[in-house]
């Protein structure tokens, strides 16, 4: 039984790191952080992508007894913390889902690799109507980027995104995080980022294509 429950363990703390975990509402369980991304990075520091902010966090599975455990701490004093700081009972795990239970309450993270970090650049399927343009959440692609080495890994930190240098260096004139339609293929998208007292900016590249369905 011990060798089974290391293995078991091992293919747990594998396909966590394998894409994005993303938050579902299970039947009789809706969930105020449906699309919220849970995610441990190739540095292996655990994240949680709420909207356009990030915040640091601990995941450690353990057993008790015969039932594996995921214990979350998420570094967070407010309803964040709340409704995830547990140590969740693991109902099933595969390699697409965990099934999670805590607190009266079940949550059901899912695997996402829609996006593909490896491009340097993030495309999303052009819409079918105007070709060359797309509807980009830009917060998605936020999985993606490398945390300053400045960061304490604790303290949040927050996106916003801007068409212009100017306009990143200055907060100023920011567009929307999760409905942005693209001016010119490719283009240049700029990030701010906040954190404590710093701010930094960096650049990203979108692009519409063509996407063919069978």
């Amino acid at each position: 039984m011990h060798g089974v429950k290391e293995e078991y363990h091992g293919y747990c703390n594998n396909i966590l790191r394998d894409c994005v975990w993303e938050v579902k509402s299970v039947d009789d369980y809706p969930n105020e952080y449906e699309s919220a991304t849970f995610r441990i990075n190739n540095e292996a520091i655990a994240e949680f992508h709420l909207d356009n902010t990030i915040y640091f966090e601990t995941w450690t599975t353990l057993y008790i007894g015969d039932e594996l455990h995921l214990n979350i701490n998420i570094n967070n004093d407010g309803l964040i913390a709340e409704s995830w700081n547990f140590d969740w009972l693991i109902l099933s795990l595969s390699e697409d889902a965990i099934e999670l239970a805590a607190n009266n309450s079940i949550s059901l993270l899912e695997k996402n690799c829609t996006i593909d970090c490896s491009l340097g650049r993030y495309q999303v399927c052009e819409l079918t109507t105007d070709p060359g343009f797309a509807e980009f959440s830009l917060e998605d692609y936020l999985i993606c980027n490398i945390i300053p080495n400045t960061h304490d890994l604790v303290s949040p930190i927050l996106f916003t995104f801007y068409e212009t240098e100017e306009d990143s260096y200055n907060g100023t004139n920011s567009i929307s995080n999760t409905q942005y339609l693209n001016v010119e293929n490719s283009q240049t998208i700029y990030v701010r980022i906040e954190y404590v007292e710093t701010s930094e900016v960096f650049e990203i590249i979108i692009e519409a294509i063509s996407c063919f369905f069978s």
